[in-house]
């Protein structure tokens, strides 16, 4: 950035620079890096106004729809955004940590240890009363892989297991929830884990970059784009591909 004095107007310049992404083969042009084997273009009617000020009037002309996904570079954990606090993970290793008031590390490790002198009996105690505890287990080790409690038992290369296993998280599941018009209802334990293991995947797929954009650019007829939409936080490669068909 520099500053120029133009007649008695002072400007401060500042040079932007802007990526875009271009298919060698076709010579299609995209706002931002597509992912491989994603790429949806259709020919579409597009409706454009003509004409000067007193005489604009609708016509339309051909154009193109072009989908694709990108990848997330940004996304949030799975949980982030979940204020009732019904589904959540803890994980207390200083490589991976993700906290919750509602079950503090101090309480995690008497559930786990059931030692009432250093970790705290009274919280923990309410924890288990409000909540279907199941303990986790992360793999970290270039990298962080969670798994239900043991689930990494025979699976990893020799001392792995020993050095690089961690045993301080937990999902935590509400045994009763509040559904459609506040009707209360119970979680049963095999009703909880289905939904620990749906957040084990996310979380996964979160810790893996598998987690993706949906977009949408609108082009003319002869393919420079008009505009765009983007929708950000579609985990899994599978399900953000069948979005791509129905959200955007």
């Amino acid at each position: 950035m520099y500053s120029k004095i133009k007649g008695d107007i002072k400007m401060s310049i500042e040079k932007i620079t802007k990526t875009v992404y271009r298919d060698t083969e076709t010579n299609l042009q995209y706002q931002f890096e597509p992912v491989e084997g994603t790429v949806e273009l259709r020919e579409i009617e597009r409706t454009v106004d003509i004409g000067d000020e007193q005489e604009r009037r609708e016509d339309t002309e051909i154009g193109f729809e072009l989908k694709y996904l990108t990848q997330d570079t940004n996304p949030s954990p799975p949980d982030e955004n979940t204020e009732d606090n019904n589904l959540f993970l803890v994980h207390y290793h200083p490589q991976f940590w993700v906290e919750n008031d509602i079950c503090p590390k101090k309480a995690l490790g008497y559930i786990y240890t059931g030692n009432a002198n250093e970790y705290y009996k009274d919280v923990a105690e309410q924890v288990k009363k409000d909540y279907w505890v199941f303990p986790v287990d992360a793999y970290i080790h270039s990298g962080v892989h969670l798994t239900l409690a043991d689930g990494f038992r025979g699976r990893l290369p020799q001392g792995h297991e020993q050095f690089d296993v961690s045993h301080v998280g937990a999902i935590l599941v509400k045994k009763k929830e509040f559904g459609a018009g506040d009707v209360e209802f119970e979680n049963s334990k095999n009703e909880a884990r289905t939904k620990t293991e749906s957040l084990l995947e996310a979380w996964n797929q979160y810790l893996s970059g598998d987690v993706y954009c949906l977009v949408c650019e609108t082009l003319d007829k002869d393919k420079r784009q008009i505009d765009y939409d983007i929708i950000s936080g579609f985990y899994g490669f599978d399900y953000a591909k069948e979005c791509l068909k129905m959200e955007i």
